[in-house]
């Protein structure tokens, strides 16, 4: 808030705190930029963008729980009808470059898939999960140490088949 003011900020608006951003990514002050993220999110809570920011911040500052929420938010307004109807969702590409960097993985990385899954099921949204399970087991069994291995491909379909039991209940 000081530093809205010193910036010659009557009032914090999200203007100010898109400065303060800029400002406090070139400082590297994951801190105060964390407290910013938040105030942008408290401001715009329907832009993904800011949550997306909010939880890369909060993984940067070791609070993976904050991080995780922050995820969910993500997710669940790009599967708001009323978000998409009004355009406040992001692309696909965008939020899956947001999330193989929050995640430190690659879209055909099947831990990207099962964290997904497991992101998609707590926040209720049953059919993303199922698709992610079914993203998870396809991209597993493609690794040369899976697909021509039995007893891991056997593993595989089990775990499939428990992720689409699980996520149809």
């Amino acid at each position: 808030m000081e530093k809205a003011h010193s910036m010659g900020y009557a009032e914090i608006s999200n203007f100010s705190l898109i400065q303060l951003v800029y400002l406090y990514i070139h400082q590297d002050d994951y801190q105060q930029l964390e407290w910013v993220y938040e105030k942008l999110t408290q401001f715009n809570p329907y832009n993904p963008r800011y949550f997306g920011g909010l939880a890369m911040v909060y993984k940067r500052n070791g609070k993976n729980e904050e991080s995780k929420e922050a995820i969910k938010r993500i997710l669940v307004i790009q599967s708001d009808v009323e978000s998409i109807e009004r355009g406040w969702v992001e692309s696909q590409d965008t939020i899956t470059s947001l999330l193989e960097t929050i995640f430190g993985l690659k879209y055909n990385n099947p831990n990207y898939h099962k964290a997904l899954y497991e992101l998609q099921f707590e926040i209720g949204n049953l059919i993303e999960a199922r698709k992610e399970a079914r993203l998870y087991y396809g991209f597993y069994i493609q690794k040369p140490e899976v697909k021509n291995n039995p007893t891991l491909l056997n593993q595989a379909k089990k775990q499939l088949s428990d992720m689409l039991a699980k996520s149809s209940s």
